[in-house]
């Protein structure tokens, strides 16, 4: 399945993204989502404990994959 877009979301803590081309990063808070467009170069990475999650767009479907993350 191809996607039409992503969106990362925080549960809880933070998460520090990234996007490459053009350059600009982001912190990410509950409430405070990323979008990725598709093929857009990106990185995230956690700033600290957190819990997040990623959902994945195509027409007229929303995936939605969890994720957590522990600094140790």
């Amino acid at each position: 399945m191809q996607y039409e877009g992503q969106a990362f979301g925080v549960d809880d803590g933070s998460l520090l993204y990234r996007i490459l081309e053009p350059p600009s990063e982001q912190v990410l808070l509950v409430g405070v989502p990323g979008i990725v467009s598709p093929e857009q170069p990106h990185e995230v990475s956690p700033l600290g404990p957190m819990r997040m999650f990623v959902e994945f767009y195509s027409a007229g479907r929303v995936e939605r994959e969890p994720h957590t993350s522990q600094v140790l």
